[in-house]
């Protein structure tokens, strides 16, 4: 088995480096990218479930369609006991429908392991009628990792984004990105969420 991740910036792991040349927009060297993409949520998924992990994560509006679009170019590659996870970015970033771009990508994922998540935005907040859409595997998709540490950060105290700032709920646009603890919190909620699906 092996873990295979999916999504945006969220994903890639921007906001764990204090590197002042990769703190704006642009796409990072290499160096920067891996270190990101090995300090992000799912190597803290993969310790927890002993396994190797893909980050496929991208940053630079990254959106939904374009997760499809990489899964479809990759999943010749995918093993039958793979665990795919995705976490949604935007849902407008691309100009196309969430409701379509979830049940394209459910559909190619069909085989697989897999659960969804929402990065910062909850994919189907803003649409009418979601009643056709099966969540089986979307695992609470009214909430979001940006949610779920802005609720650690009042409990413990402590900053879970980026140069030590805090969440606050008015940023939903994704400018806000966890630092290196936010992360493995995410990476343990999402644990903690799948383990007894496997």
């Amino acid at each position: 088995m092996r873990l295979i991740t999916f999504g945006d910036s969220f994903t890639n792991g921007y906001g764990v480096s204090e590197s002042k040349k990769w703190s704006g927009h642009g796409s990072p060297d290499m160096f920067e990218d891996l270190y990101r993409r090995m300090n992000s949520w799912p190597r803290y998924v993969s310790e927890r479930l002993n396994v190797p992990v893909i980050n496929m994560g991208k940053c630079n509006n990254f959106g939904n369609n374009d997760i499809y679009k990489l899964i479809k170019e990759n999943i010749d590659e995918f093993l039958e006991s793979d665990v795919i996870i995705i976490a949604f970015s935007y849902p407008y970033r691309n100009a196309t429908s969430p409701i379509d771009d979830f049940k394209k990508i459910d559909e190619l994922l069909k085989p697989y392991k897999r659960f969804y998540f929402n990065a910062f935005y909850p994919t189907f907040e803003d649409e009418y009628d979601i009643s056709e859409i099966d969540f089986t595997n979307f695992i609470e998709p009214n909430y979001t990792f940006s949610q779920h540490l802005g609720e650690i950060e009042k409990r413990e105290k402590i900053p879970l984004f980026q140069n030590n700032s805090w969440y606050t709920n008015q940023l939903l646009d994704g400018s806000q990105h966890p630092n290196l603890n936010g992360y493995k919190h995410i990476g343990n909620y999402v644990y903690e969420q799948i383990k007894n699906k496997l």
